[in-house]
């Protein structure tokens, strides 16, 4: 009956965004969709980069002749032991604020990813129900409607939409909206986020996230054995058994952390029972906390509360965005929004009549200086990723003439990706648009100098992962592969150029697997795959394809409104 309400409760938010949860699907339907390639990975790689292949071999490899998923425990050689490798993952770091804060995306290994999406979902343990075991305890965590919760992932049910856009436009309507509509119900608003929160995540408090703390240690080596334990245990095994933080980068470790949530949800709501405090309502998204009050001293004490009880995880509140709000309908915007909405109403108005069939006045220059100052104050935000998106869509994408200030856009395009790395995929694709007709010598001249504007940068793989891009508008294969060993020094991009030479053990290494314990695939066969769409590459050698704007997509909440 509770998993019901709870599938119920979901529905709403479903009809509402057009999405279906991961919290309505059954066992089977939760395994499908964190086994999708989008579910793996929500980094941004050109369209040629795929993993989808990759993981529905793994996914044999996992299999017993029955058809039946078995523990990753059975295919290891004896004298390994998974927590022990060191290098089992490939991790990309990802540039946060243009200088010294970085985020690591981590690309967990096929196999121990697989091998935890089958756990977690109740499909290596026939015993016990642990799907609905789970989502009954996330009924748990939602008796209190006054803390609502609109991050569980899920899949877009919207024909040419996808997951991760349905979740920022679920975003949209239940944070932003929601919290304008409140300003008529509420005065005040508190705005807080947790510091460092995928990082500073402890693996044991899934065990007492699901099974409660006080019963986890009291039965201290029992719950080892637990449903939460043996998540934990995979968890840490699959990061050099580290029980502080997970990955970060995967819809299976976002529906992972809601576990932690939407435990510390559960824990709050007692806290402000016990405290008498019931004129309130918040609004979660992730880790992101609204908190709405009629009461100064009472929305001080649920703040005060919401850190209570994340001291009880070792967890706290990121001081620098947290603040308190008399204005909520002003404070519920993004400030990047209310910047950027005025000047882009008429930047359009500019180059785009009623009917869409002039494109005029303003040039392409001047609008990439509006959008560079958008960068300049509002830094990696949301608006410019929407900016860059309308640029392309609107006015790059049709160029198809070489433009004679070529070199002026691409030197405001490069400075835009050197301090806001977020937007360095929007950037190199309108650059491989604007160099589509140039010759590949020019080309290769142009990379040569971007490269060098990021030669004093830490980590500039991701850069080189879209910058390859720009190197595959070349059509001779054999001139690609000589290019990236000579330009770029990225495992992944000469894996992608070469995967003959580079094979997939020199991104996530399989020496560690008993060829003997596997059934449907061999060794072999798992170094033969290839991250790369070879049919997809071809096409996208010397054109820029209009299905590349898929990378925007997510980004574009503004179609629907």
């Amino acid at each position: 009956m509770k998993t019901n309400n709870l599938i119920q409760e979901q529905s709403k938010i479903s009809k509402d965004n057009t999405f279906i949860s991961v919290l309505e699907m059954t066992k089977k339907q939760a395994r499908e969709f964190f086994l999708k390639e989008t579910s793996y990975c929500n980094l941004q790689f050109p369209d040629y980069i795929t993993f989808q292949p990759t993981l529905n071999i793994f996914k044999k490899a996992l299999m017993t002749k029955q058809g039946k998923c078995k523990d990753i425990d059975t295919i290891i050689k004896e004298e390994v032991f998974l927590g022990d490798l060191e290098g089992l993952n490939y991790t990309i770091y990802i540039n946060k604020d243009g200088k010294y804060s970085w985020r690591p995306i981590t690309l967990v290994h096929p196999l121990p990813y697989i091998d935890l999406v089958n756990y977690l979902t109740g499909h290596t343990d026939d015993k016990e129900d642990h799907w609905n075991l789970l989502k009954q305890r996330f009924n748990d965590f939602r008796r209190n409607k006054k803390i609502q919760c609109f991050s569980i992932p899920g899949e877009s049910k919207l024909k040419g939409k996808t997951d991760e856009g349905v979740t920022i436009l679920n975003w949209w309507k239940q944070i932003e909206q929601q919290s304008i509509s409140k300003s008529l119900e509420y005065t005040y608003c508190f705005f807080t986020d947790i510091a460092d929160f995928y990082p500073s995540i402890y693996t044991h408090s899934l065990c007492w996230a699901i099974h409660g703390k006080k019963n986890t240690k009291k039965n201290l080596e029992k719950s080892k054995n637990w449903y939460g334990g043996q998540v934990d245990k995979k968890l840490q095994r699959l990061q050099n058994n580290q029980t502080n933080g997970i990955p970060q980068g995967s819809a299976l470790m976002d529906f992972i952390a809601e576990i932690i949530l939407g435990y510390l949800d559960l824990k709050l709501m007692e806290r402000l029972e016990e405290k008498n405090i019931v004129e309130y309502s918040i609004l979660r998204y992730r880790d992101d906390y609204r908190i709405f009050s009629n009461d100064k001293n009472e929305l001080e004490e649920i703040a005060k509360s919401l850190q209570e009880v994340l001291q009880i995880l070792n967890l706290k509140l990121n001081s620098s965005k947290t603040k308190f709000s008399e204005n909520i309908i002003l404070d519920s915007i993004k400030a990047d929004k209310l910047y950027w909405e005025p000047k882009r109403f008429a930047l359009r108005n500019s180059y785009l009549n009623k009917d869409k069939d002039k494109r005029a006045t303003i040039t392409i220059q001047k609008h990439l200086w509006q959008i560079k100052e958008l960068a300049d104050q509002f830094p990696n935000s949301g608006m410019l990723k929407k900016s860059l998106t309308e640029l392309y869509e609107e006015r790059i994408r049709f160029l198809d003439v070489v433009q004679e200030d070529l070199e002026v856009l691409v030197s405001i395009l490069v400075n835009i990706m050197l301090e806001n790395p977020n937007v360095i995929p929007h950037c190199t694709t309108i650059i491989s648009k604007l160099y589509e007709n140039v010759d590949n010598e020019i080309r290769l001249n142009t990379i040569n100098k971007v490269l060098s504007k990021f030669k004093d940068k830490p980590n500039t793989e991701h850069v080189e992962i879209w910058l390859q891009r720009l190197l595959v508008l070349t059509s001779d294969s054999d001139e690609i592969t000589s290019n990236t060993c000579r330009l770029f020094e990225s495992r992944f991009t000469k894996h992608v150029a070469n995967p003959g030479a580079f094979p997939i053990n020199t991104i996530f290494p399989i020496d560690w697997i008993e060829e003997t314990k596997i059934h449907f695939v061999s060794t072999q066969d798992l170094n033969s795959l290839e991250l790369v769409d070879k049919d997809k590459l071809e096409e996208m050698m010397n054109q820029v394809l209009d299905d590349e704007i898929n990378i925007f997509e997510a980004h574009y909440e503004d179609r629907v409104q």
